[in-house]
């Protein structure tokens, strides 16, 4: 396994471990910064961008950033882990199927019946 791969993985393990630390969401960014910056984005598998993508963002994550410029530096990472990972609206919907298997995401309304629509 890659040195970046690990240390993003580990990032993201000690982020969820501490949700709302604030020294955790800046030491995850700027991992994800340094592996986007460098060529070591291509050793880090697209499930784990996914898995970045996801847990990054919520609310949780981004108030522990400290500021506007911050946030701003975040939201360059996940268009970059988007873009290198290939995410797309397939990848998004089946994350979401397996976070939220029985939510509605649309209610279709017919006369006096209705149909719920999940992920």
């Amino acid at each position: 396994m890659p040195e970046g791969h690990a240390e993003l993985e580990a990032r993201l393990g000690t982020w969820l471990a501490e949700l709302g630390s604030a020294e955790h969401a800046l030491n995850l960014l700027e991992t994800a910064e340094g592996l986007l910056g460098a060529t070591g984005a291509a050793g880090v598998p697209p499930d784990v961008w996914h898995r970045y993508l996801n847990e990054t963002r919520r609310p949780e994550f981004l108030q522990a950033l400290p500021d506007p410029a911050t946030r701003e530096r975040w939201a360059e990472t996940a268009f970059s882990a988007i873009q290198e990972s290939r995410f797309d609206l397939e990848a998004l919907f089946e994350q979401r199927v397996r976070e939220h298997p029985e939510r509605t995401l649309f209610q279709e309304m017919d006369g006096r019946e209705s149909r719920l629509w999940s992920y």
